[in-house]
């Protein structure tokens, strides 16, 4: 009897041990590979450039899978902030502008969003790539990111990608959008392309009155989706606020 519980115990101690093995194993893939991964759990902040001629900017919505995004005015420099977590969706994102956007219902639940047929929009698909350099004010080589940007088209049925960042406003009135440096493997903020505004636009529509109504229609146009999104958690926004501020 006492060698079999002797035995018993033998094996459990074995089992134990194999076990343990496995976890820090488990533990430091895990850990290497979100090294590897570029801005595991930071944030990506994005904004609109207005031109400088305006008195005052309007705001506008901006969307991302079940997420009401947060946008931050800033009047001085005629931009708007936004910011999304960074652990989601790369290192291929997409930016859509679009203003008639329909959501897909079966059975009661949404499927999915779609760019209402015939409908304007921009799409744009932005890759992080990364290259390991060395520049002056570091120490040694570290992964820097880049993004490439692309315009492509919807799929046919005009299904927006899930991870897409929806921006509802006049696709005409936007020109591009700007910027191939995201930051490097250090980086607790990465940048988006910034998207940038027609330099005409008060031309384009009439005036700035205009501009403003325009922007007023598209935010009540925009409550349904409202009913269905929910805020980036507080303290997200809040940090996101931070290096707002700290960088403009």
């Amino acid at each position: 009897m006492k060698k079999n519980k002797s035995f018993f115990g033998y094996f459990h101690l074995f089992f134990n041990l194999i076990f343990l093995i496995s976890s820090v194993h488990s533990a430091a893939f895990a850990y290497q590979s979100l090294k590897r991964t570029p801005n595991p759990t930071g944030l990506f902040m994005g904004s609109i450039q207005y031109p400088h001629q305006l008195k005052n900017i309007p705001t506008i919505r901006i969307y991302q899978g079940g997420n009401k995004i947060k946008v931050e005015l800033n009047k001085e420099n005629k931009k708007l902030s936004y910011s999304i977590p960074g652990h989601r969706y790369y290192p291929t994102m997409h930016i859509l502008i679009a203003q008639d956007i329909e959501w897909i219902v079966k059975e009661g639940v949404i499927q999915h969003l779609k760019v209402a047929k015939n409908a304007p929009y921009k799409l744009y698909e932005i890759s992080l790539t990364k290259e390991l350099t060395q520049k002056e004010n570091e120490e040694e080589p570290i992964n820097h990111y880049y993004w490439t940007i692309n315009s492509i088209p919807l799929v046919e049925n005009g299904k927006i990608p899930d991870n897409a960042i929806r921006v509802y406003m006049d696709p005409s009135h936007v020109s591009s959008i700007e910027g191939t440096i995201a930051g490097n493997e250090k980086s607790s903020v990465f940048e988006l392309p910034k998207i940038i505004i027609e330099p005409n636009i008060i031309e384009l529509v009439g005036s700035e009155t205009e501009l403003h109504n325009l922007a007023d229609k598209w935010l009540l146009s925009s409550i349904d989706f409202d009913a269905i999104h929910v805020p980036i958690p507080q303290e997200m926004t809040q940090k996101a606020k931070t290096i707002i501020t700290l960088t403009t």
